[in-house]
C-alpha cells in the first residue's frame, strides 16, 4: 500500500512509501551495490499507481547504475463470488505477481531476491546465501543419486536428491522499541538456553544489540538439527515444512524427541511455527528445480501459467494468500523444499532479516516474541542432545 490502512497496528494514513518502502529499499540497495561486480536492477510491483512526483522520490534514492522498472496497479481482477458477474480486485494476489516478473527475466539474471516492502536485505545475506548454496552444490557433486534404503539418520551421507531440495533459509526479526519486551521466562519452550552464543545484529539490523532482536514466527519446538557431511556446513537446523513423507526429505533430530514437549506433535505448517520469511532469495537454477518439483508433486508449478490441477482453474487467485506466495507455504509446504539454518552464530546471524515496519511486537502476543539469542542458544542445546544420541 502507498499509505497505511491502520490494520496490524499501523497508523492509518501514514505515508508508507516514504516511511517504509523507500528507506528499506535504499538501505538494501546501498548494501548490495558495495559488491561492485554485481549488476543490480529493481522491479517494484505495486498495488497502486505511482505518480511521476512519487516515482522521482524512488529514483533519487537509488544509485545511477541501478535499473528501475515499476509495475503499477498490479493487483489482478477475479470473480470472488463464484457467479462470474462481479469482478473485484484481489489484493492478496499481489504477492503472486513477482512470479511473472521472474519468468519474464529468468534468463537475464543469476540471482533473484523477491520481498515484501518492509524486508531489508543486505550484501551479507546474499553472500552467505550463495556460500551455503555453493557448499550444498559441492556436496551434491560427490553424493549418491538416491539415499540408502532406510537411511533416516541425523549424520552421514545425503543423496544428491536430498541436497538438491535443500536451500538456505531465513527468519524475520524485529528490533524491540522502547517499552516493548520479549516473552517472559514462564512462556519459553522447555529447552535450556546455552548462553555461550549470541547473535550479531550487524548484518540485519544496523548493529542493534542482540538482546533487542526478537522473532515471532517460529520457536525451538518446531526445529530439528542434523550434521551435514564434510567440514564446511557442520550442524544445521531445518525449518518447518510439510509432514508428508517424501523420498528426498532430510531427517533431523527434533527438539522434542526426548519428551521435552510431552505428547505434542512436531509442528509443521502452523502459523506461529512455520517461519514465513516475507520473500525468498533464489538462483536461476534453484527456480528451475523448484518449478519442476512443484509440478511433479502437486501439478502446480512455481512459475506461470498456473494451469495445473493444483490450481483448480483459478490461476492461483483463490484461495491462496500472501503467506502462500511470499511466505513460503507453496515452496516449503506443498512442494517439500527444506530450509536450512546454520548453528554457527556468525552464519546464523546472516540468516536473520529485519522486518523494518517493527509492528509485530505491538500486534503479536508477548509470549510469542522469542529472543533470537535464546533460539540460537536452544539450538546449541538440541545439537548437544543429538550428539549424545549419536554416541549411544
Amino acid at each position: 500500500a502507498e499509505y497505511n490502512n491502520g490494520f496490524r497496528n499501523t497508523v492509518r494514513g501514514e505515508d508508507r512509501l516514504k516511511k517504509v518502502l523507500i528507506p528499506t529499499l535504499q538501505a538494501t540497495i546501498e548494501s548490495i551495490t558495495q559488491n561492485t561486480d554485481w549488476h543490480v536492477d529493481v522491479y517494484l510491483i505495486l498495488g497502486f499507481t505511482l505518480s511521476d512526483e512519487r516515482r522521482k522520490l524512488i529514483v533519487d534514492a537509488l544509485p545511477d547504475r541501478v535499473g528501475l522498472e515499476i509495475w503499477n496497479d498490479a493487483c489482478p481482477l477475479y470473480y470472488d463470488k463464484g457467479n462470474y458477474e462481479e469482478l473485484v480486485v484481489n489484493t492478496r494476489a499481489l504477492a503472486r505477481q513477482h512470479r511473472f516478473v521472474i519468468k519474464d527475466k529468468l534468463e537475464y539474471y543469476d540471482l533473484f531476491s523477491c520481498w515484501e516492502d518492509d524486508m531489508k536485505i543486505t550484501s551479507d545475506h546474499m553472500q552467505n546465501f550463495l556460500q551455503i548454496t555453493n557448499e550444498l552444490s559441492d556436496l551434491r557433486s560427490k553424493a549418491p543419486e538416491i539415499k540408502s534404503e532406510g537411511d533416516n539418520g541425523i549424520d552421514g551421507m545425503l543423496s544428491a536428491g536430498q541436497l538438491l531440495n535443500a536451500i538456505p533459509g531465513f527468519i524475520r526479526v524485529e528490533v524491540l522499541k522502547e517499552g516493548a519486551t520479549s516473552q517472559p521466562q514462564s512462556s519459553m519452550d522447555p529447552i535450556e538456553v546455552d548462553n555461550s552464543v549470541r547473535v550479531n545484529g550487524e548484518s540485519c539490523c544496523n548493529g542493534a544489540h542482540s538482546e533487542d532482536l526478537v522473532l515471532w514466527e517460529t520457536g525451538i519446538a518446531a526445529l530439528g538439527v542434523r550434521e551435514f557431511p564434510g567440514n564446511e556446513l557442520g550442524w544445521m537446523a531445518i525449518l518447518p515444512g510439510s509432514h508428508a513423507r517424501q523420498e528426498n526429505k532430510i531427517s533431523t533430530y527434533w527438539s522434542g524427541e526426548d519428551g521435552a514437549f510431552g505428547s505434542m506433535r512436531r509442528p509443521g505448517g502452523e502459523g506461529k511455527y512455520f517461519a514465513n520469511a516475507g520473500g525468498i532469495i533464489v538462483t536461476r537454477e534453484q527456480i528451475q528445480h523448484i518449478d519442476q518439483v512443484c509440478k511433479d508433486l502437486k501439478d502446480g508449478t512455481y512459475l506461470p501459467p498456473f494451469t495445473g490441477k493444483f490450481w483448480r482453474g483459478n490461476s492461483g487467485l483463490k484461495p491462496h494468500n500472501v503467506e502462500f506466495w511470499s511466505g513460503g507455504y507453496q515452496v516449503f509446504g506443498h512442494c517439500g523444499m527444506q530450509r536450512l539454518l546454520s548453528l554457527d552464530s556468525k552464519t546464523f546471524s546472516k540468516q536473520l532479516l529485519h522486518h523494518t515496519s517493527d509492528n509485530k511486537q505491538r500486534q503479536i502476543a508477548k509470549n510469542r516474541l522469542v529472543k533470537a539469542d535464546h533460539l540460537l542458544g536452544q539450538l546449541q542445546t538440541v545439537k548437544q542432545m543429538a550428539e549424545k544420541k549419536l554416541r549411544m
